[in-house]
């Protein structure tokens, strides 16, 4: 008989032998089953102990397109399409919107400064609200005075723009294409008084230029073309005493609009009522001194003087002096009508004086250094041997004054003439008086 005692601390002992028993075995089944998710081919049917034991993450982002893409589809859609793309989010609204670099505006309502802050990195603004043409016939325009009146301010707003359109669009109805057209008050219906708010608008132009609000290098499109800027005087009679003063808004337009447009483009279309003795002064007191800065856009110009102030006259009188002129042209190879008359091309001492103004502006090597083949499509009339294999008639002073400007013209290639000592051209002797 075992005591009471010993027999409870025996079974004590049986029943801690038996714990201990069980939990080596739990531990024993525990380090086998994880010898049996680490063989490697249980890798794919369980999940890693590491991704278990982190903390679940919320999905990965969707990819997207580079902001600077997104940005270069914008650059080709309506200004209020691109502000409905924005409101996708802040890859579209803040990414994209710094990278945009043409605004394509279509609404005079859509003209509104702080609403296109956002687009720091602007560089072009083409403002296609200014004109659209009537239902009736696309033929015929409609300015929009809210468009003229908003347009200036907006452009202000973007301080690295380069290059801006003031005009609308037409569509073609033959073949679909869309092109851009500016205004043009001869095809304009209104308002009434178009032509006073397109002036309106040049006017803000001259205000930005100077005070510096748009940079003197920007590349305007849609001004400064051909009967756009029909001055009063046309409106006006010849005594009449306005007629007689400078033009203030020609003059502003002259000395303080892009260098660029004002050298090249108001010359070629005749868009301004300046005298070129007034036109010279204008450029020469710029502030900006564009000959320091734009050369070639100085030599463009007095090409394009060139071209307008040579004078084509005719001799055909039926007498003996102007027939022994016609004989002696023809006998050293010159041009004639028919063998009874003869063209030939000068320039007047006062248009002489301004040419010699306007290239006094720029060093002699840069007039120099002009192509043949430029200067003579510049101005056509000074090619010296025409199709037929004539040579042309031209003026002795004014060849000569047109070689100490820097124009690369040969004398072999002209038949010149003293047109103030020529009995047949008496009638254009006073011309050649200073």
């Amino acid at each position: 008989k075992i005591p009471v005692g010993k027999q409870a601390q025996g079974q004590r002992q049986e029943r801690t032998s038996l714990l201990v028993h069980e939990k080596m075995s739990a531990t024993a089944k525990k380090r086998k089953a994880d010898e049996l998710e680490d063989h490697p081919s249980n890798d794919d049917a369980r999940p890693s102990k590491i991704a278990a034991s982190e903390p679940s993450s919320s999905p990965p982002a969707p990819p997207h397109l580079p902001a600077s893409c997104l940005a270069a589809v914008l650059n080709f859609m309506e200004y209020s399409h691109v502000r409905t793309c924005l409101l996708a989010g802040k890859i579209m609204a803040v990414d994209a919107a710094r990278h945009v670099e043409v605004l394509n505006i279509m609404h005079a309502s859509e003209l509104v400064p702080s609403a296109a802050r956002r687009f720091a990195n602007v560089e072009a603004v083409n403002i296609l609200s200014l004109v659209t043409p009537t239902e009736e016939n696309d033929e015929e325009d409609i300015l929009s005075a809210g468009t003229a009146t908003r347009s200036v301010l907006f452009l202000t707003s973007f301080p690295k723009l380069k290059q801006a359109y003031l005009g609308g669009l037409w569509r073609d109805p033959d073949e679909g294409n869309w092109t851009k057209y500016c205004y043009s008050p001869n095809v304009c219906l209104g308002p009434k008084d178009h032509l006073s708010v397109f002036r309106g608008l040049v006017d803000q132009l001259c205000g930005a230029f100077q005070s510096r609000s748009l940079s003197p290098t920007l590349h305007l499109e849609g001004v400064f073309e051909e009967d756009q800027l029909d001055c009063y005087k046309d409106d006006k009679e010849e005594d009449d005493e306005k007629v007689k003063q400078k033009c203030r808004r020609c003059w502003n337009i002259a000395t303080s609009f892009p260098p660029e447009m004002v050298l090249e483009k108001m010359p070629k279309h005749r868009c301004s009522c300046l005298s070129f003795s007034e036109y010279t002064e204008a450029v020469e007191t710029r502030q900006d001194n564009p000959c320091l800065y734009h050369p070639q856009a100085i030599s463009k110009c007095v090409l394009t003087m060139t071209d307008l102030i040579l004078t084509s006259s005719y001799s055909g009188d039926d007498d003996d002096a102007s027939t022994s002129f016609v004989k002696r042209i023809k006998s050293q190879g010159g041009e004639t009508i028919d063998g009874l008359g003869v063209e030939f091309h000068s320039i007047s001492v006062n248009g002489l004086m301004i040419l010699k103004r306007l290239s006094a502006l720029v060093a002699p090597p840069v007039m120099s250094a002009v192509p043949k083949n430029e200067l003579l499509s510049a101005v056509p009339r000074l090619v010296g041997v025409t199709k037929d294999g004539k040579k042309r008639v031209l003026d002795r002073q004014t060849f000569e004054s047109l070689v100490q400007l820097g124009f690369g013209l040969a004398s072999k290639d002209y038949v010149l003439i003293d047109t103030p000592k020529e009995a047949a051209l008496q009638g254009h002797h006073t011309s050649f008086r200073a």
